[in-house]
């Protein structure tokens, strides 16, 4: 039986369907849901628990037919084309291409799909088997006319037979014409005699016969009315099916189509009111029949009359149906219920008493053992479907089918599953299945899993759907299915695969989501998008973007183009959605985005708040300021406003914020809707108004509604993470708005997760609170602490905010400047105008001009000058008196060009601060002044300070008087500064400045300080004595102090010595990590069949990155540890001053050469000196090299850098090295050996990984270059050293007199040498000691290793005398075991003599031989062979 698709309104549906046989009694019911076909249930039979899937979509012929009973038989084509698929909350055809719709919440969270247009597939109908005529009222002639028509084989002869024998068709002989009219229609064969032209005799017969059919309607008895209701529903359903997808060019289906929708609807309107008059006498089969008739054609009846619903109005039916049950429910059984529910849903009429009673007498029929005894999975599911499309989500109901459903649930199949678990997502009901927690969602869950192999891909497809529209994330179930998906996708039809990725970027697998959607994107690309709708479309593009998956380029350049291809046809939400998914990547699309502007205004009003707010969203954060949509959007959102959301209007205003174009209106609208409704507001859209109105410069027009946010935030401060709380911060201190409670709320919120704010929040954080006035001293001193280990993560503003805060804030941080300092130089010319004049201001004000930040920032801004405001000219000139950093690439006349340029911006603080800069230049006798205009505004102006005479001062002055000096107070000098008092001492002028409290940070001087003193001592030739106000408070007595000033008088004429400190050294500890990245494991995929899926268990190998769990953990805890030892400066990881020491973590597992390669791509400031030395975690100096610097010296002259790039340290393994090269390779270095300083660089004939000096060039233009493409497993020393000695091996077999020639040229290819500082081989020791992590353990007491402990080859190492070594021996005379503090050696194993030795690739160091290492060497056994063994203490 062919499907019937229908177009639906219905925003959710499930088809289903309802059939009887009337003559033997036995009621089918079949659910349509599914891809592999539909199910039949006898309800006489006993109930059995039996994989349904096999089931064809047309029910067995019961009746009628010997032998025929329960028979099964393969779908036809056609029902194979008809399946249905239930994704994306619709029933759809497999090759139907739908009409899904998303919905996004708020931009960047959940979406939902919505339905709309979809073709949706009808059950099949009640199928009554046989007409026989086997009533005794019928006459024999009646009789022979019924067996004359059924023995008709083609529509024409039955039609003509009919016509022929009008006036003695029966009621229900002509029932049984239009039946076996249907039965005819339904073969594929049915129109071959007139597959051209209609015979025009056939249509006015079929006619005739229809006008008959009608007229006898008013003599039809309940059982025949529904037979002929049936009849004639059942050929529409194969009709419309048929014309829908043209299957027979729309001939002999088309003629039988019109007659029954087009021309004949009136038909149908006969058989409601002939039911209508005698609806008692209609029995639960009759009136089961007439719904399933009713709903069949209602569609095709709107559809093909312009949807004009008054043509047939079902509600009476519906309304007696109603009345009938509810006298009769009894009589009912479970399947009639199921499918009175589904007509009524089908027809759309919304009859919620119906749906009541429904549900209540199905709820009691759950208590009831014998009926339990009778539910099957098709039933169940539709009942459920039923009653969630029609939006009657009555709870007990769904509660009930769940515990119904909870004892069989083992019998479902994968489509069952599916059809079960979606009804429940679409009513939002979650049903519990008993006190101890367990839900429906977690069974169906267990047994999806178990079933996960037999899936098909719409079954995949709707559970992950049902799972993710319910917000159940099942990370079991979420993998399975991926993985299941995977090597599948090609089975899943464009619907599937849209659905497939939207329930997968809800709650993304944990174990593969990189991968699936990889393998999604591919897909997608191998397929294009012609066969995607534009709601598919959009969904793939939105479910990529909500995971942030971008690596796939081909797929965004696929969905690009498909996008701006289709642009014109979007719309409003596909408009919104794509604009969304584009902007949340970070991508732009100026063609795209022009295609979607103009469709969004052409159709602004049918976009909702929710859609308005997205739009705008996505056009500001791409930075698309165009005035026309932002325009359309915000008329359109001010006549909407009403209907936005706290969440919504936070986004909408968020979004005007950024453009350039002032929208006050719209935002005061927002602000009088919103302050009443605060409370409503998340804590993510408290933040986004903070922020937005901000941003816009609103917040003046609208303090009140900043001030009622603050009070907001105060009442639920911990429901806004601390990131929301420092871009608060920053908000109200950029609008100047002081709010003591907020801010003190804030500050507590942070302390506890300072930790978790990046470089520009930390710096964020402290402007805000120094902004506003609010020095919270713990908070700050906090942040400091927090910064001193992340400073190479700030950028050049937040550098700058932190100086300007600190400095401002008076904090004495030393280290902290330090830090800044640091950085700021090696991003120096990232700098703005301002950035430069607040970082350079900060300093000086702050008493720390740094000479090397000053000299290095010099040109930097000479370059922004051009940019630089009045105020930032006055800082940077003021900050350099101070520092006394002269740069002529920074003053000269161009500044002095700029400065009269803004001569009439300049405040009075600027002409103070260009008085002072003037006053330099003086000092510096430089001709590079101020004009004389300008010079004296300056001037004047400086002169102007007013004065105030302290305490402090007053005591000083009197003490002076008693030792008897004449002091005046409050002198001017000629340059325009005031002294606190002035005396004369031995015929000098001797300048007094009591300094208070505000003239230190701590006890060090501000710069206004430093500058002040030592301008008066230069220019006015004035000394200046300082009196500092702790030190005066520190004499008790008068004569004390007396003293006191007398000692300063005799320190004014000395001065300190400077000292320079220690060369800086950069450590930067390289972790690797311990879990292999996804490329990695891609080779480790295991193949799948069709019939079996194999998984191989992967063994722990920490070298490719697989590790148990518990050891991934240890790692972890052991890195955090690490980490806040080298924090904390614990020793031993203390640096010396000026160095640092980095700890560079690696998100996954790289292997040593990978990790090395990472290290160098880092950043460009990690590695940024022309010299690196690499070392390896378990190689030690075991002797002090203090040669290290001589080294360098000599790989700074220009004749090594064409031969010597790479130095190594001494170890047992390059001890002799010349004589074990001859004796393994037979190669003679030693006349390429290059003697230095008393010692000598030996060439290396092989590379070696271990810690060694290079010049950091060596690696990125030849050691990187050679190896593009590493691998995990790659080794350095293995690519190298087999490379380097091949090429040598080779020289060896050429001439005596090209071998020194061509040794040369080989070997500077690698320029690796080891340097020994001493030439005498007898006096050669090991600088480094390898030490092997298979042999050592943590300790377990503190105590050292005995000598018994320690594992020695051979017990007797005096034995040394008679070494002997083999000729190819590599071995040294000489072992050295290494004994750690807090390391102890493992234990041997018992037998371990025995133990096989694994094969071994490599040539022994021993005897040279290939297929043993040296601790399986035959020859070692030998004691001559045995070389001796110190013991060395690290």
């Amino acid at each position: 039986m062919m499907m019937l698709h229908q177009q639906l309104r219905l925003s959710r549906n499930i088809t289903t369907a309802a059939w009887q046989n009337t003559s033997i009694g036995r009621f089918m019911c079949s659910a349509a849901v599914g891809s592999r076909g539909d199910t039949e249930i006898d309800t006489n039979k006993p109930r059995a628990r039996t994989d349904l899937s096999s089931y064809t979509k047309r029910p067995a012929r019961l009746g009628g037919g010997k032998g025929s009973n329960n028979r099964l038989r393969p779908p036809t084509d056609v029902e194979k084309n008809s399946r249905t698929s239930f994704s994306g909350g619709n029933l759809h055809r497999l090759d139907d291409s739908g009409d899904n719709r998303i919905r996004r919440q708020q931009h960047g969270s959940r979406t939902d799909i919505f339905p709309h247009n979809l073709n949706a597939a009808k059950s099949p109908p009640i199928r009554y088997n046989n007409f026989k005529s086997n009533n005794r009222s019928e006459t024999a002639e009646n009789k022979q006319l019924y067996h004359n028509i059924i023995r008709c084989n083609t529509i024409e002869d039955t039609v003509a037979v009919a016509h022929d024998h009008l006036d003695k068709l029966s009621p229900r002989t002509t029932a049984a014409v239009w039946k076996h009219l249907s039965s005819l229609l339904g073969k594929p064969h049915h129109n071959q005699k007139n597959a051209n032209a209609l015979d025009e005799q056939l249509e006015k017969q079929l006619a005739m016969l229809l006008s008959h059919t009608s007229n006898q309607i008013t003599e039809h008895n309940p059982a025949v009315l529904a037979n002929t209701a049936h009849a004639l529903a059942s050929i529409v359903k194969t009709t419309t099916l048929a014309t829908n997808h043209k299957k027979h060019n729309g001939s002999m289906d088309q003629l039988f189509h019109n007659l029954l929708i087009n021309d004949n609807v009136n038909i149908w309107n006969k058989l409601q009111n002939r039911y209508l008059q005698m609806e008692k006498s209609f029995g639960a089969r009759q009136i089961v029949t007439l719904a399933w008739s009713f709903a069949t054609v209602l569609d095709p009846i709107k559809r093909n009359n312009n949807h004009n619903s008054s043509l047939l109005n079902v509600a009476p039916f519906f309304s007696a149906a109603y009345r009938t049950f509810q006298s009769k429910r009894e009589t009912f059984s479970t399947k009639h219920l199921v499918n009175l529910a589904w007509s009524c849903m089908t027809c759309r009429y919304n009859m919620p008493e119906l749906f009541d009673l429904l549900a209540d007498e199905f709820v009691s029929r759950t208590h009831d053992p014998n009926e339990v005894e009778n539910f099957d999975a098709v039933t169940l599911c539709q009942l459920a479907s039923s009653f969630a499309k029609a939006k009657h989500n009555d709870a007990r109901l769904f509660q009930a089918i769940a515990k119904a459903v909870s004892p069989i649930l083992h019998d479902f199949n994968g489509r069952h599953l599916a059809n079960l678990i979606q009804p429940f997502a679409f009513a939002q009901i979650v049903p519990k299945l008993g006190d101890d927690g367990r839900i429906l969602f977690d069974e169906v869950a267990k047994v999806t899993i178990l079933r996960v192999n037999s899936l098909a891909p719409q079954n995949m497809a709707n559970i992950l759907w049902a799972y993710a529209t319910s917000e159940q994330p099942h990370p079991e179930l979420f993998n399975a299915i991926a993985q299941e998906a995977a090597p599948r996708l090609k089975e899943f039809s464009s619907k599937q695969l849209a659905n497939l990725a939207w329930a997968l970027s809800k709650y993304p697998p944990t174990e593969s989501k990189d991968y699936i959607f990889d393998r999604i994107a591919t897909e997608v690309v191998d397929r294009g998008m012609e066969s995607f709708t534009n709601q598919g479309l959009t969904m793939v593009a939105h479910s990529f973007a909500t995971v942030g998956h971008t690596s796939h380029g081909n797929f965004w350049n696929t969905v690009e183009r498909a996008a701006v291809d289709r642009a014109s046809q979007f719309g409003h939400l596909e408009c919104a959605q794509m604009a969304w998914s584009f902007a949340t990547i970070g991508r732009s699309s100026d063609e795209l985005f022009r295609h979607i502007e103009r469709v969004a205004i052409s159709n602004i009003r049918a976009f909702n708040s929710q859609g308005l707010s997205n739009l705008a969203w996505a056009f500001s954060m791409l930075g698309y300021d165009s005035l026309p949509i932002f325009e359309a959007i915000a008329k359109s959102s001010m006549n909407k406003m009403s209907d936005f959301k706290p969440a919504e209007k936070a986004m909408l205003v968020l979004s005007f914020s950024r453009i350039s174009h002032p929208f006050q209106s719209l935002f005061d609208q927002v602000a009088s809707q919103s302050i009443f409704e605060l409370k409503s507001f998340g804590s993510l859209d408290l933040f986004n108004m903070v922020l937005s109105y901000s941003k816009a410069d609103a917040s003046r027009r609208n303090k009140k509604l900043l001030k009622a946010i603050a009070d907001e935030i105060v009442c639920r401060p911990s429901s806004l993470s601390p990131k929301m709380l420092v871009g608060i911060a920053w908000s109200y201190a950029n609008e100047g708005f002081r709010d003591p409670k907020l801010f003190s709320v804030i500050s507590q919120e942070c302390l506890g997760y300072c930790d978790s704010l990046d470089s520009q929040e930390i710096a964020s954080l402290a402007w805000s609170f120094v902004s506003v006035g609010c020095r919270d001293r713990l908070l700050l001193q906090t942040l400091a602490e927090k910064s001193d280990t992340k400073w190479e993560e700030f950028d050049a503003q937040p550098l700058a905010n932190m100086a300007w805060a600190f400095a401002t804030a008076e904090e004495d941080k030393p280290s902290l400047f330090e830090g800044i300092a640091d950085s700021a130089i090696t991003i120096k010319n990232n700098f703005t105008s301002q950035g430069v004049s607040n970082l350079l201001w900060a300093f000086s004000a702050a008493g720390y001009p740094e000479q090397r930040l000053f000299q290095s920032l010099a040109i930097p801004a000479s370059s922004i000058l051009n940019e630089a405001s009045h105020q930032s000219l006055a800082n940077i000139a003021w900050a350099y008196s101070v520092a006394n950093v002269e740069d002529s690439s920074l003053f000269n006349e161009q500044f002095v060009s700029f400065c009269v340029q803004k001569e009439h911006d300049f405040d009075y603080q600027g002409l103070r601060q260009l008085h002072q800069w003037n006053l330099w230049r003086k000092e510096l006798k430089s001709d590079i002044v101020l004009p004389i205009d300008l010079g004296s505004r300056c001037f004047n102006e400086f002169s102007k300070q007013s004065l105030i005479t302290s305490d402090l001062q007053k005591q000083v002055v009197s003490v002076l008087h008693s030792v008897r000096f004449n002091v005046d107070e409050e002198v001017q000098t000629n340059s325009g500064y005031f002294l606190d008092a002035t005396f004369i001492n031995n015929g000098k002028v001797i300048g007094l400045e009591i300094d208070g409290p505000s003239h230190f940070i701590g006890k060090k001087k501000k710069g206004n300080t430093i500058l002040k003193k030592r301008q008066v001592a230069n220019i006015d030739h004035i000394p200046i004595i300082s009196v500092p106000y702790w030190e005066w408070n520190d004499l008790v007595s008068v004569e004390d102090k007396e003293r006191y000033i007398l000692t300063l008088l005799e320190a004014l004429f000395r001065s300190f010595d400077r000292v320079d400190g220690l060369k800086e050294s950069n450590i930067i500890i390289l972790a690797d990590g311990c879990e292999a990245a996804a490329d990695d494991n891609a080779t480790a995929t295991t193949t799948t069949t069709k019939k079996k899926k194999k998984k191989k268990k992967k063994k722990t190998n920490f070298k490719h990155g697989v590790a148990p769990l518990e050891t991934r953990e240890n790692y972890k805890q052991h890195l955090k540890l690490l980490k806040e030892k080298i924090d904390k400066r614990q020793a031993p990881f203390q640096p010396i001053k000026n160095g640092s020491i980095q700890l560079l973590q690696l998100p996954h597992r790289h292997g040593s050469a990978r990790a090395i390669a990472a290290a160098f791509k880092a950043e460009k400031s990690l590695i940024s000196t022309p010299y690196i030395l690499i070392g390896q975690h378990d190689n030690f100096f075991v002797k002090d090299v203090s040669y290290l610097t001589s080294l360098i010296s000599y790989l700074e002259e220009d004749h090594t850098s064409s031969w010597l790039q790479c130095v190594h340290f001494p170890s047992t393994a390059t001890l002799h090295y010349v004589e074990k090269v001859k004796r393994r390779y037979d190669l003679d270095i030693s006349k390429f050996c290059v003697g230095y300083d008393g010692g000598s660089f030996i060439p290396l004939v092989f590379w070696f990984g271990r810690t060694h000096l290079a010049r950091t060039s060596y690696y990125t233009n030849f050691i990187l270059k050679q190896c593009p493409n590493l691998q995990v497993s790659d080794h350095l020393e293995e690519i190298f050293g087999t490379q380097q000695l091949s090429e040598l091996n080779q020289i060896n077999k050429k001439s005596e007199d090209e071998f020194e020639e061509e040794f040369r040229r080989v070997h500077r290819k690698y320029s690796n040498y080891v340097f020994f500082d001493n030439d005498t081989p007898e006096e050669q020791t090991e600088v480094l000691y390898h030490m092997s992590g298979r042999k050592v353990r943590a300790a377990t007491t503190s105590a050292q290793p005995s000598e018994q402990e320690i594992p020695r080859p051979n017990p007797d190492p005096r034995r040394n005398a008679s070494f002997n070594p083999q000729p190819k021996s590599f071995t040294s005379a000489r072992r050295s075991i290494a004994s750690v503090p807090g390391l102890e050696f493992v234990p041997q194993e018992s037998g371990n003599s025995n133990k096989t030795p694994k094969k071994f690739k490599q040539n022994c160091f021993h005897c040279g031989k290939k297929g043993h290492s040296f601790k399986f060497c035959p020859s070692i056994q030998e004691d001559a062979d045995m070389p001796s063994i110190d013991v060395l203490q690290i």
